[in-house]
């Protein structure tokens, strides 16, 4: 039983339809079969209402009882209703991919996935200085690692973040389709501590906590740092200005 049309082209799957039918033991696959319907069919209930992260929950339990296409469209549908394009393409790849053979929606999908795509915002971040270990956050959720960023049109907060720079904070207002490339400076906050010790013997400490790293080389908030060398017949302490993408040496 199908439930609606929606605009990217799919319905809302109301049952087991997609589904090979479960083996088994007799009783424990009623057992199942029962789960994954009231599931569904909560989910369905709870989308009709428009209580789109209580649906998702449903048919993510669905999938969790019998894998199959159903509960994945039926996700997909949950993410676009929240405007969540990205997210509900993302979960219409991974149907195709695992189910798309045992299902007749497989079209379907498919032209369901290139309408999502043409309202999907790319943006291409330009990061100077380019650095190892930069995080990038788009409304507080880590990007993974791309050329282009794939965002849902609308407002949203683009953070950049790197050891030893301020953080990047820059609100981006995304059409439809939009092609963007969006340059992100990075301002130094912190400089490198090289401490050079003579003898194995040497403890180091930095503002008081020890550091056990040989060659020691430490990235340090800009800012007055103490720095301690003791031995067991020997102690030095220096107070040491830390200077923005700068190497001060002690």
């Amino acid at each position: 039983v199908l439930l609606g049309v929606f605009a990217i082209g799919l319905p809302v799957l109301r049952g087991a339809e997609l589904e090979a039918q479960p083996t088994g033991n007799p009783t424990s696959a009623t057992d199942i079969d029962e789960r994954y319907k009231r599931h569904m069919a909560l989910g369905i209930r709870l989308y009709e209402d428009r209580s789109f992260d209580a649906a998702k929950i449903e048919f993510e339990r669905a999938y969790s009882i019998r894998a199959g296409a159903g509960p994945l469209i039926n996700l997909a549908l949950c993410h676009k209703g929240r405007a969540e394009y990205v997210k509900a393409a993302r979960v219409l790849e991974r149907a195709m991919l695992a189910h798309g053979s045992e299902t007749e929606q497989r079209e379907a999908m498919e032209s369901a996935l290139r309408e999502l795509k043409e309202l999907i915002a790319v943006v291409e971040l330009d990061v100077q200085p380019r650095v190892t270990g930069a995080q990038i956050f788009v409304d507080g959720e880590e990007q993974p690692a791309a050329e282009g960023l794939e965002i849902s049109p609308g407002i949203h907060v683009l953070e950049v973040s790197a050891p030893g720079f301020w953080g990047y904070r820059e609100e981006l207002e995304l059409g439809a389709g939009d092609r963007r490339r969006v340059p992100v400076k990075l301002v130094a906050d912190s400089g490198t501590l090289s401490v050079a010790v003579s003898g194995a013997a040497v403890t180091v400490r930095i503002d008081g906590a020890v550091d056990a790293a040989r060659p020691l080389r430490r990235l340090l908030k800009a800012g007055t740092h103490l720095v301690t060398l003791e031995r067991e017949d020997a102690r030095y302490t220096a107070s040491v200005a830390i200077v923005a993408a700068s190497e001060t040496r002690v």
